[in-house]
């Protein structure tokens, strides 16, 4: 999927217009079976102007692949590709693959037709899972929401790391939730209650490194 200029993401996301700009382009693609690129560049043009629309698109990056004069044929050549800048080839699942894929293909609305409702846990979790699976199925997708917050994880990293840091600490039970481990009979949370405070401490430290780096 074509790829939204950032200084006019930027400017959509101060407008509140994100999200409805998201969802025309998506219907040009999808109902009206437009490219990507036209259809991103017709739904710049709808909500910031016809100058906006010159500079839709983002200027590809150029990777250049060093040449190596090694002749062992031992090296590794999925590694020398990752040292490129080149995605990870897949592992032996081949839905799955190490790096982080791009957005999905562009879904139909009747993939999600009649979808019960689900809780913001859900649909926090079903993005965790499935962050790097390639074959990803809408009809298989909890939400519609489920699935634009999936968009939005893989085509902006920002956003992705956001989403780490923000959201999946929203699926940690609350340590009031748990058991005190004192031997009545359930299970002891000692464990757990344990591993949700490295959690969280984790979530504030990356919240400092975070504010220092901006």
């Amino acid at each position: 999927m074509a790829k939204c200029n950032p200084k006019h993401k930027d400017k959509l996301m101060q407008l509140m217009q994100w999200a409805e700009f998201v969802a025309y382009r998506d219907e040009l693609i999808v109902e009206h079976e437009m490219t990507s690129t036209k259809a991103n560049k017709a739904a710049v043009v709808k909500f910031l102007g016809a100058a906006a629309g010159e500079t839709a698109g983002v200027p590809k990056k150029v990777v250049v692949v060093p040449k190596t004069t090694s002749t062992d044929d031992s090296v590794d050549a999925g590694q020398a590709a990752v040292d490129a800048g080149e995605k990870r080839p897949p592992n032996k699942d081949g839905s799955v693959i190490s790096s982080i894929p791009g957005p999905p293909a562009p879904a139909a609305m009747s993939a999600f037709a009649h979808k019960p409702p689900v809780s913001e846990i859900v649909n926090i979790i079903w993005v965790c899972d499935h962050m790097r699976v390639v074959n990803l199925d809408p009809r298989q997708c909890p939400s519609l929401r489920a699935w634009n917050l999936m968009c939005e994880c893989r085509e902006d990293p920002y956003f992705r790391r956001t989403f780490w840091k923000d959201q999946y600490g929203k699926t940690v039970p609350a340590k009031n939730t748990l058991d005190d481990g004192t031997g009545n009979g359930k299970a002891d949370g000692a464990l757990t209650m344990d591993l949700i405070t490295k959690v969280q401490a984790a979530s504030e430290s990356a919240k400092k490194e975070t504010a220092t780096d901006d």
